[in-house]
């Protein structure tokens, strides 16, 4: 696996401090490109019309958290 941007880590510290109870953060139109492209063992993804909604995966927590 490459290393993990500070581009990528930022957007999934974002995504822990703004998840709800279940984990899921909601993320905006603008800012979806740029999630889509975390790596996907990283991140689980629900894509809507306005955006969507990202949970870090077990995998993630840790590899953020090493990081």
């Amino acid at each position: 696996m490459a290393q993990l941007s500070s581009g990528h880590a930022n957007l999934m510290r974002l995504a822990i401090k703004g998840a709800d109870a279940d984990g899921w953060a909601k993320v905006s139109k603008i800012v979806w490109p740029m999630v889509a492209q975390l790596p996907a063992d990283l991140v689980e993804l629900r894509p809507s019309d306005d955006g969507g909604h990202v949970r870090l995966t077990e995998h993630g927590h840790v590899v953020l958290k090493y990081s």
